[in-house]
Formats: C-alpha cells, structure tokens, sequence
C-alpha cells in the first residue's frame, strides 16, 4: 500500500511540476516578446531585430531559470554554475529543436506545422527530463 501511495504522490509531484514548466515557458515567451518589441520601439535596435531578438531571447532564458530554480523545482543550486549549466543545456535543445526541424521536413517529408510540432514538443520534453534531473535535480 504504502509503495502505490508513493507511487501517486510522485507522479502528482511529476504533473505539477510540469504544469509550473510549462507556465514559466509561456511566461518567457512573454518576456521574449515584450522585451523584443520594448526594445525595437525604445532603442536604436529597431535598425537591427536580430540583436534586439538575441537580446530578448536570453531575458527569456534569465527569466526561465530563475523561474524553475526558485518555483518549479524549489532547487538550491549555485546560481552561477547552474545558470552556466542552464545555457549550455538550451543550446543543446537549440540543436534538437533546429535538427528535429530539418529531419521533419527535408527527411520525414512533413508539412510545416507536423515538423514544428514535434520539434517543440521533443525539445520541450527534453527540456523538461534534463532540468529536472540534471539541472534542478535535489
């Protein structure tokens, strides 16, 4: 009994935790956005949005890993390694999402919102499993 218990509490752990993931990734797209509009609207970078864009995608990813350390996952990690360890793992999903992308389209020969879906939703997952047990763990 006490081992189906656990068994649910975990897995209600697992569905909150990734329920909070997945606010905090809305949220950073928000921020995304509304930094890559403020600046293009505020600044001299309306003459180049590919800067304004990098720049509002690592306020993005600032905001998601301050987000998941302190409200996600509850972790104590280091800031300065684990946001280290946090970039170099969004590169890598960078990689997945952009590789899922090409194999959809130029190998799988799926239309465009079939390849976008599974590339999002593999990085996504993938994001998820390497910030729980990797980066986050407890």
């Amino acid at each position: 009994m006490d081992a189906l218990r656990s068994g649910y509490l975990a897995r209600r752990v697992w569905l909150f935790q990734l329920g909070k993931f997945i606010t905090v990734g809305v949220i950073n797209t928000l921020v995304d956005l509304g930094v890559f509009f403020l600046l293009l609207q505020t600044t001299e970078l309306a003459g180049n949005p590919v800067l304004a864009k990098a720049i509002s995608y690592a306020c993005g990813i600032l905001n998601s890993f301050f987000w998941n350390r302190a409200w996600t996952f509850r972790s104590r990690i280091a800031i300065a390694p684990g946001l280290a360890l946090f970039v170099f793992a969004n590169l890598g999903a960078l990689v997945v999402n952009a590789g899922g992308m090409y194999i959809g389209l130029n190998v799988l020969n799926l239309p465009r919102i079939f390849a976008l879906t599974v590339a999002t939703v593999s990085t996504f997952l993938l994001n998820f499993v390497v910030s729980k047990f990797v980066i986050f763990r407890s």
